[in-house]
């Protein structure tokens, strides 16, 4: 999760009017949520997400949302 949140940039053209809070370093990345693959506290359903159209961290209960994944750091 904090390697998600690190990569907010809530001084990035547009943010929180349709444009991603994203450096546009990263590539292309939708105005919208994206899980982390940090869970809650309430059980393997439960997970933290990144608001990309906001830029902020959120608690969100189910995981059944079809919400996006990035990549923010190398396998190794």
């Amino acid at each position: 999760m904090a390697e998600l949140k690190a990569i907010i940039e809530s001084s990035a053209s547009g943010c929180g009017s349709g444009s991603p809070c994203i450096d546009p370093a990263f590539g292309p990345t939708q105005a919208s949520y994206y899980w982390s693959s940090s869970s809650l506290a309430g059980g393997p359903e439960s997970a933290w997400s990144v608001a990309f159209d906001v830029g902020n961290a959120n608690n969100l209960i189910e995981k059944i949302f079809g919400y996006y994944a990035r990549a923010v750091r190398s396998g190794r």
